[in-house]
């Protein structure tokens, strides 16, 4: 999509970023993303990508950078990818995955690694296009 562009989240995103997080199932206000946002936009292991149509912010990726234990080097993980509801399947959140890999890739990472719910079957789907595959299980204990 040549309209919407891409482009470095800031903290006047926070927003739009806390209603797209709201979408996906997780109620995020506007200041508590802005909270997040304070201490992720600082952190070089961190990348946050919005996409923009008409000063409109209709989607977010958030990437990071992680060190191995099992070997040397560095991987990637997609850490968050939203896109508007209205706004999806047209190719913004290829476009943004997209991006995110650009900027692993210059921090050469050798991977790049993503969790994705059991129920979202039309997520998994997606990454599949786009050349992930399913390795493993995750596993998560709350401790709060």
């Amino acid at each position: 999509m040549h309209e919407v562009e891409i482009r470095n989240a800031c903290l006047d995103d926070s927003p739009a970023i806390a209603c797209l997080m709201s979408q996906l199932g997780y109620l995020t206000f506007p200041d508590e993303m802005k909270e997040r946002l304070v201490a992720i936009l600082v952190d070089p292991s961190y990348m946050t990508f919005v996409a923009e149509y008409q000063k409109e912010v209709v989607g977010v990726i958030g990437v990071g950078v992680g060190r191995y234990y099992e070997k040397n080097g560095t991987y990637g993980r997609l850490l968050a990818l939203a896109v508007d509801e209205k706004w999806r399947s047209r190719g913004i959140g290829a476009s943004l995955v997209a991006e995110a890999e650009r900027w692993l890739k210059k921090r050469k990472v050798t991977s790049i690694v993503v969790n994705s719910g059991k129920q979202r079957s039309a997520a998994h789907r997606f990454y599949e296009r786009l050349g992930y595959e399913e390795t493993g299980l995750r596993l998560v204990k709350l401790l709060l």
